[in-house]
C-alpha cells in the first residue's frame, strides 16, 4: 500500500514538474514590452517631468514604509499568536502576512504624469525569437 502511494506521488510530482518546465520554456522566454520615454527639450516640460519623478520617488518610499510598518505589526501579532497557542488558547487568531509594496501603482502614476507634462511614451515590443 505504501509502495503504491509513493509511486503515485512520484509520478504525479514528476508530471507536474515536467509541465511546469514546459510552460516556463514556452512562456518564460518572451520578454515584456519595454518603454521609451521621449521628453521635449522645453524647460517647463523638463521641470514638470522632474516633479513627476519626485512624486514617483515619494510614492515608492511611502509604499515601502507602509510595508515595513505592516511587517513590524505582523511580527508582534505573530508573537501574540504563538504565545496564545503555547498557552493552549482556544481563540488564537493567526495574523495575515503583509503583501509586498505595490510600486507598480507609482509607475502608472508617473507614466500618466509624464504624458500630462507633454512627454511621449513609446512601447517597444520585443522581437519574436
Amino acid at each position: 500500500m505504501l509502495e503504491y502511494a509513493l509511486k503515485e506521488f512520484w509520478e504525479t510530482t514528476v508530471r507536474k514538474l515536467a509541465i511546469a518546465i514546459i510552460l516556463a520554456v514556452l512562456f518564460g522566454c518572451t520578454s515584456a514590452p519595454k518603454k521609451e520615454y521621449v521628453a521635449p527639450e522645453d524647460p517647463s516640460v523638463q521641470e514638470c517631468i522632474g516633479d513627476c519623478q519626485s512624486n514617483k520617488t515619494q510614492c515608492a518610499a511611502y509604499a515601502h514604509d507602509q510595508y515595513r510598518r505592516c511587517r513590524h505589526d505582523y511580527e508582534y501579532r505573530e508573537r501574540v499568536y504563538r504565545d496564545c497557542v503555547a498557552r493552549g488558547g482556544t481563540f488564537c487568531i493567526k495574523p495575515e502576512s503583509c503583501k509586498p509594496p505595490r510600486t507598480s501603482y507609482c509607475q502608472d502614476q508617473y507614466d500618466g504624469c509624464y504624458q500630462a507634462c507633454g512627454g511621449i511614451i513609446r512601447t517597444i515590443e520585443p522581437e519574436a525569437g
